[in-house]
């Protein structure tokens, strides 16, 4: 009023702080994408946001989407209900045939792991002509050499060769002799012949492995005697095989060793055995 002037002085106040409240969900999570929670602060007005995550637990079911083979990796795909995916590699199949250079392995086929198997551990080779005889029929010595190889090539004595058709100077002397000792193979009735070159039927071939498990100690020869023989009557050729083998047999489908045909319920015990077959055997006593 006067018109003096009088000097002016500022005094600082320290700011108070955001008071935020309890936040809004401005964008809801879904099972893909995450959501938005804003809050506002109560005194200014001023915001800030938090992610919310999704609400989705995956959960994935796995499928073979390329199979492995012997020369390339395959892939499991995992894919979950939401639509993510992730894949793992198979790695490649274990394949001796093929390192060895078997020309006429399929590597798709039943046979695959059992012939792989085989030459793994030694008891099936590949031919000279690089071919494993996958449908070669076996012969009695030829499956006398598969056990004896099996179970190491072991050393054999015998006082006297009893076999008059077993030269030893043969391939197969020492598994022929091994078998006979051990009880897995004998001579034909009322000979002295072991008859090497003769192809093995799906029957003998029971006869012979059933034997060489008991020689094992794998089944008794109590199992061969109390085995249950109407285990044959599922196969519709059944009564082809021939008396003198079906405890065999039937001891051989009981214990999974032998199965029928695939496509037909078959035994065919007459058959001869091929080598992809013994060597399916074999698989699935061991494998």
């Amino acid at each position: 009023v006067c018109g003096e002037e009088l000097s002016r002085e500022t005094t600082t106040v320290a700011a108070t702080g955001h008071t935020w409240d309890d936040g809004v969900v401005t964008v809801e999570p879904t099972e893909t994408e995450t959501g938005v929670k804003t809050y506002t602060c109560t005194v200014c007005g001023d915001t800030y946001t938090e992610v919310i995550p999704v609400t989705h637990t995956h959960v994935y079911t796995s499928e073979v989407t390329k199979e492995a083979t012997c020369t390339e990796e395959g892939i499991i795909t995992y894919t979950c209900s939401c639509g993510d995916t992730y894949t793992e590699t198979i790695a490649k199949l274990e394949c001796k045939a093929y390192d060895l250079g078997a020309t006429d392995i399929d590597h798709t086929a039943w046979y695959h792991e059992a012939v792989n198997y085989a030459l793994t551990e030694g008891f099936m080779t590949v031919y000279s002509d690089g071919t494993f005889g996958v449908n070669t029929t076996v012969t009695r010595a030829m499956l006398a050499e598969m056990l004896y190889k099996k179970e190491g090539s072991s050393s054999v004595t015998v006082d006297t060769n009893p076999f008059t058709d077993v030269s030893s100077d043969a391939w197969y002397y020492n598994s022929v002799m091994w078998a006979n000792v051990n009880g897995i193979v004998t001579g034909y009735t009322g000979t002295t012949e072991f008859r090497p070159t003769n192809a093995v039927t799906r029957q003998e071939a029971a006869i012979m492995i059933v034997r060489y498990l008991i020689y094992k100690g794998e089944l008794t020869s109590a199992d061969l005697e109390s085995v249950d023989t109407s285990v044959l009557d599922s196969y519709s050729d059944a009564g082809s095989i021939s008396s003198w083998a079906e405890k065999y047999v039937a001891l051989a489908v009981s214990e999974g060793i032998i199965h029928g045909y695939d496509n037909a319920n078959e035994l065919r015990p007459l058959n001869n055995i091929t080598r992809a077959e013994m060597a399916q055997i074999i698989y699935n006593i061991f494998g």
